[in-house]
């Protein structure tokens, strides 16, 4: 699959198959040249642009990408305390964020299993809240999860697959952490925004990005000017100013422009919402473990 690719790609898609290739045997792949007529509201620089999941690779396989990111001030420990880990069995993590005392919004791709290509069994997901004053956090465990109604995970982070990437989690119990607000209309070009996401050397705290800008739109999907670790995959896109910072994306895939440039794509929730809403309604949920 990553030599299919790379030979669409080009030059381009050869370096970075092989550069994804040593970041994770299984987890990453290069897959595509955008079509010109789908990234109809972004520059001409990134039109067939290559994607590929910033998805969590193996702890012992991440790679420094942008760097980590600044470190939370402390208002900011406190606004994002609920930005917090999606854990799988001790393997790696994806970026989530609680949008109410017992729901996280994350990325859909970091449910599955990039060798299976399966959903994870709900018994190896948990949910771990940032660490506040050097507290170990509890490690939550998840009754139920619902991706958005048309995503289709085959490992392939094509541009449809990229704009349905958003899963709601539902925790077994309550996190005391202020929810972060999905902000309802999209953001644009010129709006003040940070990423706020884990990754390599963030582990127990998540990184503060500002040196991100919105270049684009397509499919509801945001294209910025940055690329987050891998860990960074589920990590709020935030528009705004202070307590008025809004969810307006959530990170789903990153790459390169023509020119060279890194990008990141995160996908718009706030339309998708109601519907994720009521497919999470629609699943049941674990039962409660026994105890013995």
């Amino acid at each position: 699959m990553i030599r299919r690719a790379a030979r669409r790609a080009g030059g381009i898609g050869a370096a970075l198959a092989a550069r994804a290739a040593r970041a994770s045997r299984a987890v990453l792949e290069v897959v595509a040249l955008m079509a010109a007529n789908v990234c109809v509201t972004c520059r001409a620089t990134c039109l067939g642009a290559i994607f590929v999941l910033v998805a969590a690779a193996p702890l012992a396989a991440q790679i420094p990408l942008m760097g980590a990111g600044r470190a939370p001030d402390a208002a900011e420990e406190i606004a994002f305390r609920g930005v917090g880990r999606v854990t799988f069995a001790g393997r790696g993590f994806c970026t989530g964020s609680l949008i109410a005392s017992r729901l996280v919004l994350t990325a859909a791709h970091c449910l599955y299993d990039a060798r299976s290509l399966r959903p994870l069994p709900l018994s190896l997901l948990r949910f771990v809240p940032a660490a506040i004053g050097g507290l170990r956090p509890q490690a939550l465990r998840i009754i139920r999860t619902a991706a958005a109604p048309s995503f289709h995970f085959d490992g392939r982070p094509v541009p449809e697959a990229v704009a349905a990437d958003l899963a709601l989690l539902e925790l077994a119990d309550a996190v005391d952490a202020p929810p972060l607000t999905v902000r309802g209309r999209h953001a644009a070009e010129g709006d003040t925004i940070l990423a706020v996401a884990y990754g390599r050397g963030r582990i127990t705290l998540p990184g503060i990005h500002e040196e991100c800008a919105i270049r684009g739109r397509f499919l509801r999907v945001l294209v910025l000017d940055c690329r987050l670790e891998f860990g960074g995959s589920g990590a709020p896109v935030l528009a705004g100013k202070g307590g008025a910072r809004r969810i307006v994306g959530i990170v789903s895939a990153s790459g390169r422009d023509l020119e060279g440039k890194e990008l990141t794509y995160a996908v718009e929730p706030g339309p998708r919402l109601p519907a994720l809403r009521a497919a999470l309604a629609a699943t049941a949920a674990e039962a409660p473990a026994r105890s013995r």
